[in-house]
């Protein structure tokens, strides 16, 4: 497994994200829980999240889940 690298976007910032890169495997951590629980997506699954993040799709579950009741 290729080694972790920290966000160049979290320097100074307590909420930080590692990514490790391979060629099969693209994997992101908390900085702070090293030995805690991470996503791991294929290149296309990672390519569709980030679009997803970058588009605003992503939605939170209760905010979904609050609206539905509301209907």
């Amino acid at each position: 497994m290729s080694t972790f690298k920290k966000s160049s976007y979290s320097i100074g910032n307590e909420s930080c994200v590692e990514i490790s890169l391979s060629p099969d495997l693209i994997s992101i951590r908390d900085s702070k829980n090293l030995n805690g629980p991470a996503l791991h997506f294929t290149s296309l699954a990672y390519r569709l999240f980030i679009r997803t993040l970058t588009n605003g799709e992503l939605h939170s579950p209760i905010r979904v889940a609050a609206r539905q009741h509301s209907s």
